[in-house]
This record gives C-alpha cells, sequence and structure tokens, in this order.
C-alpha cells in the first residue's frame, strides 16, 4: 500500500531534511561578516574607559554585546571571581563603561549579536585606567613688613 502526501508536506520534509544536513552554526554564517572592527579606546580615566568600533553592516538583530574583564574568556562566567567586572548590549557604535577600580589593567571585548543562537566572535582590546594622582601642594605664604615668608 502507497501512502501519497500532499506537495506541501513533502516540500516540508525535505525542507527538514536539508536543514539537518547542515553543520551546527551553519546558518551562522552571515553575522559572522558583521562583526566590530577598528576597536579602539577613545579615552580612560581613573574609573571609566570610553570605547568605539566600526560596524561591517548595517546594525540590526540583538544590536552589540559587551564586557569588561580582568582575566577570563569573554561570554564565559558572569562572576567577579572569574574576571567579569561589567557587560551590557548597546546598538550604538561606541560605549562608556564605569565604576571602574584606580590603576588596573581590563580587557574590553565587544562582539555582534544577530539572534539568540548567532553572534559574531569577540573583538577585544586592553586598556587600563588611570593613577589615583596625589593631591597638588600649595604654598601658603604672607605678606610681614612688606616681605614674604613662607609657611
Amino acid at each position: 500500500m502507497n501512502i501519497l502526501y500532499p506537495k506541501s508536506n513533502v516540500i516540508h520534509l525535505i525542507g527538514i531534511f536539508i536543514v539537518a544536513l547542515l553543520p551546527f552554526g551553519a546558518w551562522a554564517q552571515p553575522c559572522e561578516s558583521n562583526q566590530p572592527a577598528a576597536l579602539t579606546v577613545v579615552g580612560v580615566t581613573q574609573t571609566t574607559g570610553t570605547f568605539s568600533w566600526e560596524a561591517a553592516g548595517a546594525i540590526g538583530g540583538e544590536g552589540f554585546q559587551f564586557e569588561v574583564r580582568t582575566f577570563g574568556a569573554p561570554g564565559s562566567d558572569i562572576e567577579p571571581l572569574n574576571g567579569y567586572v561589567t557587560g551590557g548590549s548597546t546598538f550604538n557604535t561606541s560605549v562608556t563603561v564605569g565604576n571602574l577600580d584606580v590603576d588596573t589593567e581590563y580587557i574590553f571585548y565587544v562582539r555582534y549579536v544577530c539572534s539568540e543562537i548567532s553572534a559574531s566572535v569577540w573583538n577585544s582590546i586592553p586598556f587600563e585606567t588611570l593613577e589615583l594622582m596625589p593631591p597638588v601642594a600649595t604654598a601658603a605664604a604672607f605678606v610681614e613688613n612688606d616681605s614674604f615668608l613662607a609657611l
């Protein structure tokens, strides 16, 4: 006995079979082409860092995901004990992160996220926050009998 299927079901089954034959992640290839490029440190203070990058294509999808770490792989554990400091997402091609420690070495990471299951590889750049500068000493002086006396 032959079972006949309407053409739409056959096409649907064939489509599932073809997708099943694709290697894992093959549908993520277009996202790789929008990896952030020309990542630069725009400015650093004692507690902040500002970064910018270029988008290779149109910004859509989920935008850009970024992280600041002292060590550890980006996208891994987001616990401070594992090097994670801060992170977030944006549709802009620049971001300023704050609440950083003075005179500390960090790595800024950014990637483009197409969807929940597809993202570009991380791009990174190291940076160091500035030292806490000691207060500038000021000399006190007063005039006595038309001459200056330093305190």
